[in-house]
């Protein structure tokens, strides 16, 4: 989760929940089998978020990602996210995929920006839904389900599988993160992964631990 959102979230529910003691919960402590990709923030893709396209048409909530191709980019970071939460690859991120083997990725090429893609990684990773903490925060859509705010709340994400340290995957979970029209997918990597990202010398992004209790 950035830093921005949990801010932002911060603020929500200190406004939504200001009679309310702030609630704290203990992050329990596991293994670490994997990470997630931490990017920077790029200008926005849509010039008016309400009015992009994968919002619900009565609470203006991100339902799914729709990239506009014509964005125009000029970043030097080989992954980055744009404010609206589309994440955008550089030729170099693409090329390490390639080399690599990874399959069921989604590259598509930005008409605008030469060497730019929209990223997305298509298999989902098996979160453990018993221990990592899943918060919700404003109102719920009556049409599609949704609350204007969901995150972690800057807890740990916790996997349902105990991957070791050769375990070699790009992955994405099934939730979307964020706020209101500017939810984001979470893409989540393998300890090796990681590793060979490093030496490949990719830029732009941080890292944060993905653990295993068992």
């Amino acid at each position: 989760m950035r830093f921005i959102d949990f801010l932002e979230r911060l603020l929500l529910r200190r406004k939504e929940e200001s009679s309310q003691p702030l609630r704290i919960i203990n992050n329990p402590v596991g293994v670490v089998v994997a990470k997630t990709i931490e990017p920077y923030d790029i200008d926005h893709m849509y010039d008016d978020p309400d009015k992009m396209p994968g919002l619900c048409p009565v609470c203006h909530y991100t339902i799914e990602k729709i990239p506009n191709l014509d964005y125009h980019t000029a970043t030097t970071k080989d992954i980055a996210m744009t404010y609206d939460g589309f994440f955008i690859v550089r030729d170099r991120f693409k090329r390490f995929c390639d080399e690599q083997g990874y399959e069921n990725l989604t590259f598509i090429p930005l008409n605008k920006s030469s060497k730019h893609y929209y990223f997305m990684p298509n298999d989902i990773f098996p979160i453990d839904v018993k221990h990592t903490i899943i918060e919700h925060a404003g109102k719920q859509c009556p049409q599609c389900g949704r609350y204007q705010w969901v995150g972690t709340g800057g807890h740990t994400l916790f996997s349902n599988c105990h991957f070791g340290s050769e375990e070699d995957f790009i992955m994405r979970l099934n939730i979307l993160m964020g706020d209101r029209n500017q939810k984001f997918d979470t893409i989540i990597v393998g300890l090796k992964t990681a590793e060979l990202m490093k030496q490949y010398d990719l830029k732009g992004f941080d890292y944060r631990d993905v653990q295993f209790l068992g």
